[in-house]
């Protein structure tokens, strides 16, 4: 079975779903208005908040590198080796990835490995491909009944 999604016009159904059961049946009226705990007033009965809509209008604060940075870091390694072996031997090499078959098939027929901090470490394997179809508008209407 598919797994589901919600596409741009189920977003839409789901939304006008939203505000006829929630908010035309209760009538809800926002009081006040804040960004960040404090009080945002209306100018001719307008709030503008102003939010972020790229990267560059954040501060990195937290120490996030470039696409550029993670580049030449990638460019920077240039001693890593690769050795196809059948089965992992007892200890490894640094700066090597161990590729070891197993049963799959396609362009994922191989577990990689690398040997760090004196054991082996499974650096992972491909994931297969999800089927996906959009939530029908039915299935959207069926969740507010």
């Amino acid at each position: 079975m598919a797994t589901k999604y919600l596409d741009y016009q189920g977003l839409q159904r789901y939304n006008q779903k939203v505000k006829e059961t929630f908010l035309e049946e209760t009538n809800l009226k926002i009081n006040q208005v804040k960004r960040n705990g404090t009080t945002v007033q209306p100018i001719e009965k307008v709030v503008d908040i102003q939010v972020p809509i790229k990267t560059s209008d954040l501060v990195n604060d937290s120490g996030f590198i470039t696409d550029e940075q993670v580049n030449q870091k990638i460019a920077n390694i240039s001693d890593f080796k690769e050795k196809f072996v059948q089965e992992l031997p007892p200890t490894g090499e640094a700066k090597t990835i161990y590729f070891v078959p197993k049963s799959g098939c396609g362009n994922d027929v191989k577990d990689e490995y690398m040997w760090v901090e004196d054991k082996w470490e499974f650096l992972g394997s491909r994931v297969g491909v999800v089927e996906v179809e959009a939530i029908s508008n039915d299935e959207i209407d069926a969740l507010f009944n």
